[in-house]
């Protein structure tokens, strides 16, 4: 089944999930959350037990999914229109906060 998606309109994968399957947002929104704490579970397993991989690349992993979870914990982070993506990536990649150690 093809999307179609109309000037103006942004494409969502929620809204192409629920489209594409007939769900509500709701049951969208905890397929989705299930599948994130599997592969978090995943991930951490990996970390503690070991894995094929090697650390780093492990660590690689969890740090691209805690990205990830930290742009879409409030929804659709990257097309919101309130621009607060924007300033929290601004905040976090160009303006980080100095911590000074303590003597």
């Amino acid at each position: 089944m093809t999307n179609i998606v109309r000037m103006g309109e942004i494409s969502t994968s929620i809204a192409s999930y629920m489209h594409e399957n007939g769900l509500s947002e709701e049951k969208v929104h905890q397929y989705f959350k299930t599948l994130i704490d599997k592969e978090w579970q995943y991930l951490n397993k990996g970390q503690v037990m070991g894995s094929t991989l090697s650390k780093s690349v492990i660590q690689v992993a969890i740090d691209l999914g805690r990205t990830a979870r930290y742009t879409y914990q409030c929804g659709d982070g990257i097309g919101r229109q309130d621009g607060i993506t924007k300033r929290r990536m601004k905040l976090w990649l160009v303006d980080p906060v100095e911590v000074n150690e303590a003597s």
